[in-house]
């Protein structure tokens, strides 16, 4: 599916809709930080290993969701790590969580099908009603988490809505293939406050998003996860049921319900789909890369090394991989956060990401004019502190 960008020039747009401010941010970082080394001592590859695949993706540490050391245990789950991140975007709003209208959770591996995560933020949140929903679907669904939030505001349907991202990626470590899957990824949670009513410093004026079915004419599947447990397997796409060995055989989990995640797609087509679409909404909105700050999906080294295509000078693009690892869905809130002095400080801000199926997008930020300039993303005001 192909959503236009919206027309905010026209006197609908201006006059009939409301303006979508971003108007707060948080992100949540588990303590329990791996290097490479920490995770070949974990799960007993070589050093070796942590050297090939850092060259490889780029990241040297990463925050885990999982404690290898005590027999790959879940220590943190997906919905504290929404719940922490969302507490700061509230704060950062200036809002207590009661002041809003709608929640919707984005990750690419949810710890469960059902409840849905938002229905249980709602809960944690202490809010009394509101509407709720999940959205997954690969490491863009937070850029469908905004556009969707964006049209419940501009149609009237809200005013201010929380959107977060949380993945727990590694605790799925028994279930993968190829040992690359230990090192890049990061477990972390990220949220931002779109609001009408909260004027902050950046108002949303432009979304892209589409779907390629196809990369150099073959199916774009670069992942599938099998759900495994009491379901009877579901035919896949694939056939391939090469395990490597360094993968953990001994948990007994039949190759064809791994993890499979298709790296040479994923280089191929990642790097041109972001650069695609930050080109599209700069050009449709007559925006020069020089004024832009680019927030970008964290992931790997090789497919953030090509941005520069974008015409996006290379210090106005955030780079958090290193040392989170490739967040999935919460790269874009948890990278915004990280440099975001140097974001705000830009006339215009970009983000953008590319994900399974292969779904991929932008979105643009301007920073408001000083005669109508509000509260400054991240600002600390005095409204009411955020309640459990």
């Amino acid at each position: 599916m192909r959503i236009s960008t919206m027309d905010t020039s026209s006197p609908r747009s201006k006059v009939d809709m409301p303006a979508v401010y971003l108007a707060g941010v948080g992100s949540f970082i588990p303590e329990n930080l791996y290097t490479n080394r920490d995770i070949c001592e974990a799960v007993g590859l070589s050093p070796r290993k942590g050297e090939k695949y850092e060259a490889l993706l780029g990241v040297r540490s990463r925050p885990i969701c999982v404690d290898y050391r005590a027999g790959g245990k879940q220590i943190v789950t997906g919905e504290e790590l929404a719940l922490r991140a969302a507490y700061q975007a509230l704060h950062s709003a200036g809002i207590t969580a009661a002041a809003l209208d709608a929640v919707i959770c984005t990750s690419s591996f949810f710890d469960y099908v059902a409840p849905p995560l938002s229905s249980r933020l709602l809960k944690r949140l202490e809010i009394t009603s509101a509407m709720t929903f999940d959205l997954m679907g690969g490491c863009a669904e937070f850029l469908h988490g905004i556009q969707v939030a964006a049209n419940m505001i501009r149609l009237g349907q809200a005013d201010t809505v929380l959107i977060t991202a949380s993945e727990v990626i590694n605790a799925f470590w028994r279930q993968v293939r190829y040992p690359i899957e230990y090192f890049i990824f990061g477990d972390t949670g990220g949220a931002i406050v779109l609001s009408s009513r909260i004027q902050g410093s950046h108002r949303l004026i432009s979304e892209y998003l589409s779907t390629h079915s196809q990369i150099a004419g073959e199916p774009a599947e670069l992942i599938c996860v099998p759900i495994i447990g009491g379901k009877e397997p579901a035919p896949l796409f694939y056939t391939n049921t090469h395990v490597d060995r360094d993968a953990p055989v001994q948990d007994e989990i039949p190759a064809h319900l791994r993890l499979v995640h298709d790296i040479k797609k994923v280089a191929s087509g990642a790097p041109q789909a972001m650069i695609e679409a930050t080109r599209r909404i700069l050009h449709e909105q007559s925006v020069s890369p020089d004024s832009v700050y680019l927030v970008p999906h964290q992931a790997s080294i090789g497919v953030l090394s090509a941005l520069p295509e974008t015409g996006v000078p290379v210090g106005q693009i955030g780079i958090s991989l290193p040392e989170r690892g490739n967040m999935s869905t919460a790269s874009l809130p948890v990278t915004l956060c990280e440099h975001l002095e140097e974001a705000l400080s830009t006339p215009y801000l970009v983000l953008t990401s590319v994900g399974v199926g292969m779904s991929f997008g932008a979105t643009l930020f301007e920073r408001v004019k000083r005669e109508e300039e509000g509260t400054r993303v991240g600002e600390r005001v005095e409204r009411p502190e955020i309640g459990r």
